[in-house]
């Protein structure tokens, strides 16, 4: 995802009532993308928008998301079961992670311990 100048980070939560879901999605420099289920029981008479943040890494601040952005319909079974592997997921989560600790600076930015795979 970007604005066509500058790569873009976003968290958009999606409230799905229709089948109790609550949904995050996450993008990093607009290059890496993961899906959190964060509720599989929601409920509300209410339908809620979703909610977007979007930030912009080169100017360094907040800016309004795109209006159009619509987050892909998945169900619980494609966020707890990705087609990609176990191993695939790590490894993109820890180079994820090591982009983010050069960006800024050798910044600690997140504290995260990923698990190891048993063999």
């Amino acid at each position: 995802m970007c604005d066509y100048i500058r790569p873009l980070h976003k968290i958009h939560i999606n409230f799905d009532r229709r089948n109790a879901l609550v949904v995050g999605y996450v993008m990093i420099f607009g290059i890496f993308r993961f899906s959190v289920l964060l509720s599989k029981s929601y409920s509300s008479w209410l339908e809620w928008p979703c909610l977007d943040y979007t930030y912009d890494p080169v100017a360094m601040r907040v800016i309004e998301g795109s209006p159009f952005f619509r987050a892909p319909a998945l169900s619980e079974v494609q966020i707890l079961r990705p087609k990609q592997s176990k191993q695939l997921v790590r490894q993109e989560l820890i180079t994820c992670h090591k982009i983010l600790e050069e960006y800024v600076e050798g910044y600690k930015f997140l504290d995260i311990e990923f698990e190891q795979p048993q063999e």
